[in-house]
């Protein structure tokens, strides 16, 4: 059994932090090694998350088993050019229900985001309910 593959093309870049110099211990690697930037919708498996350059949540939806749709801002992190600039680890991005979204953003905010019917192509863009 073979599993599809699928490519398109992103308009911007996907936000990765790399490693610093001084940054070597087992600890640096795992916390900046082995993030998946893709983030799976558990509960919409045809659908897709990841973070760009830009600091946009962007979704990807699988159509017909055979095709990606063009990439749709969801959400945008508040004060990214700022923020962007420090010292940070790597945005993450998780799903503890269909209707929420927990982000953090690296620089020490977590976001949680209510998400209305993620299912729906033409949902309403994603709103934040609590920065902590």
């Amino acid at each position: 059994m073979f599993l599809p593959k699928h490519y398109t093309k992103l308009p911007t870049g996907v936000d990765v932090v790399p490693l610093r110099e001084d940054q070597y211990s087992v600890h640096h690697i795992r916390v900046f090694g082995l993030i998946n930037h893709l983030v799976l919708d558990t509960w919409n498996p045809n659908t897709v998350y990841f973070v760009d350059q830009h600091w946009n949540i962007r979704e990807l939806n699988v159509i017909n088993d055979s095709q990606l749709d063009s990439p749709r801002t969801v959400f945008t992190i508040p004060d990214a050019e700022s923020r962007r600039s420090k010292e940070r680890l790597n945005t993450s991005v998780a799903f503890p229900s269909s209707d929420l979204c927990l982000l953090t953003d690296g620089v020490g905010t977590l976001y949680l985001l209510s998400t209305p019917n993620r299912a729906d192509s033409d949902a309403p863009k994603w709103k934040g309910t609590k920065a902590i």
